[in-house]
């Protein structure tokens, strides 16, 4: 479900730019058996992706003419601003420490009994 939303998203930033009035897409599905509905609108400028899931609703709003994202938590009453630089930030991080696990793996790998090579080399092909 996740994944559709993401996708009806992606498809709706193009139309964000463009849209004179308002579309809204409703969508209703489950995920590991719980029902989740979402709801996408998208208006001049904007798209507001609207997420229920466990009677918890996420916003994630997109404002086009600012090319930012938030994703408002409503629980911790908290918003996450993501830009492209922001986005950019967070990928180079997760490689930097992908990176590290990896050095740590080959580092290792001097030490392990014949037993462990394969399962060094599963492990080493799942990071890399």
């Amino acid at each position: 479900m996740k994944r559709l939303v993401g996708a009806a998203a992606g498809l709706l930033l193009g139309a964000a730019g463009v849209s004179s009035a308002a579309t809204v897409i409703e969508l209703e599905g489950t995920d590991n058996g719980q029902p989740v509905a979402s709801n996408v609108t998208v208006n001049a400028g904007w798209i507001q992706i609207a997420v229920e899931d466990g009677g918890v609703v996420t916003h994630i709003l997109y404002d086009a003419s600012a090319d930012t994202a938030y994703i408002v938590d409503h629980l911790e009453k908290a918003y996450t601003e993501l830009t492209e630089q922001g986005i950019e930030q967070i990928g180079n991080q997760i490689q930097a420490m992908m990176a590290q696990v990896q050095a740590q793996l080959n580092q290792s790998a001097g030490a392990l009994t014949e037993a462990q090579p394969a399962h060094h080399n599963a492990m080493s092909g799942t990071l890399g």
